[in-house]
């Protein structure tokens, strides 16, 4: 009989539902999760530092860590280094949250997709290019205060605004740095709660999802973004993407080169790109030392493969097996819906149980994940700067047109309710 392996799953409490539907098919793995939600409760650094001195004690409780997201991430980083478990280092993991450390070692290693940046004080001081630009936080996730900027008073008003609530956001990074005893990074330490800004870049906007394990990098294909007009905000992801061959390997190159400069190994990365066809360009959005836990019910549906799985693989210090599946229903391709609203509401209603057991018994192939809760306001989740995010929707079908025609049907069935638009208090 093969041995079981015990893994630590740290998430969203909304993915928790979606691991349980994929560990049922785990032979070989005893899962457990924890909720950063219960981890905050429960202070950062207090959690981190009694998980970490019980596995050190009794080092079969867990043989491996995951972090499904920016903030798990970092948590099971620390937790897996300090206790000697399968994982990225720490300081790799630094040059992919910190976008301004991560930007000079891109610039290193893959000079030709990384556009020009530059840290938010001395943009202010040189004005080295002419509005527009792109700007975002140094440290953040989830396109949070990241936007198109048309002068340079606007990102003076951005930083006053928006500052005192991302050095707020970045306290749990902070603790869980100092856990790690890596607050000897200077530079990340002086430029996490400031802003990066960065010259805009065309193309079509892609990730691109995969693994490093023993220095060998394995990817899976392309995601596709599609948004709404003018605006930042998804409104769907499409998955496969195809291009060219020679494009293709011109992408696969930049990801690898870049994956291994910034020193990430033996962990799941997504690695976001915009690729300009025409001048068969390819350009570096960012680097996370994840899986985009987001698209693995894409891969999934059109792979076969059980990312869940691989993920339990990696992080005991196996080559994740990607033979195996235990999955009925393979499809040609899977979109990964954004439900959105463009103004702040209250949430009146959100989907009952019998509407998700209805659509459930029509579409099982489908995956809604509900974002929030009724009897509150869209602004109380974390969103980005123009749009307020309430459910995501996979999915799967054999067809674009009928991809969509599922979808249209799955959100009249949803029951969303939302009162009018709120004002902003001045």
């Amino acid at each position: 009989m093969s041995k079981k392996f015990n893994v630590l799953i740290l998430c969203g409490e909304k993915e928790v539902p979606i691991i349980q539907e994929n560990i049922k098919y785990l032979e070989n793995y005893n899962v457990e999760t924890e909720t950063s939600d219960k981890i905050l409760q429960m202070g950062t650094q207090k959690y981190l530092e009694e998980m970490i001195e019980l596995l050190n004690q009794e080092p079969e409780r867990y043989h491996g860590i995951i972090g499904t997201r920016d903030m798990t991430s970092v948590f099971a980083n620390v937790i897996a280094e300090k206790t000697g478990k399968m994982c990225t280092s720490v300081e790799s993991m630094i040059n992919c949250q910190n976008k301004y450390i991560s930007r000079k070692l891109q610039q290193k290693y893959v000079p030709e997709a990384t556009p020009r940046f530059w840290l938010d004080s001395y943009f202010l001081k040189e004005f080295p290019i002419k509005p527009p630009y792109f700007v975002k936080p140094v440290r953040a996730n989830m396109s949070y205060s990241s936007k198109k900027l048309n002068s340079y008073d606007d990102l003076r008003e951005l930083i006053k605004d928006r500052t005192q609530e991302l050095t707020s956001y970045n306290k749990y990074y902070l603790d869980a740095i100092h856990v790690a005893s890596h607050l000897k990074n200077q530079e990340n330490l002086d430029t996490c709660n400031k802003f990066i800004c960065e010259e805009l870049i065309p193309g079509e906007q892609v990730t691109v999802n995969g693994y490093i394990f023993q220095g060998k990098v394995k990817i899976y294909g392309l995601v596709k973004a599609a948004f709404w007009d003018e605006k930042i905000s998804f409104s769907h992801h499409e998955y496969p993407y195809e291009l060219p061959e020679e494009l293709d390997t011109k992408v696969k190159n930049v990801v690898e080169q870049a994956v291994k400069g910034l020193g990430l190994d033996n962990t799941f990365f997504n690695v976001e790109l915009r690729i300009d066809q025409d001048k068969k360009q390819v350009y570096i959005i960012e680097v996370n030392s994840r899986m985009a836990f987001q698209f693995a019910k894409m891969i999934e549906s059109v792979e076969g493969v059980n990312l869940v799985k691989s993920l339990c693989d990696l992080a005991v210090g196996k080559q994740p097996d990607e033979e195996q599946t235990n999955i009925e229903r393979r499809y040609k391709y899977c979109f990964n819906f954004e439900l959105r609203e463009f103004a702040d509401r209250n949430i009146v209603r959100i989907p009952m149980e019998r509407n998700l057991k209805e659509i459930n018994e029509l579409y099982p192939e489908v995956t809604v994940k509900n974002l929030v809760d009724a009897n509150s306001k869209l602004s109380d989740y974390k969103q980005n700067l123009e749009s307020f995010r309430y459910a995501i929707i996979d999915v799967p079908g054999n067809s674009r047109d009928e991809i969509m025609e599922k979808y249209r049907d799955i959100k009249s069935r949803l029951g969303y309710e939302f009162d009018s638009e709120l004002k902003e208090a001045n």
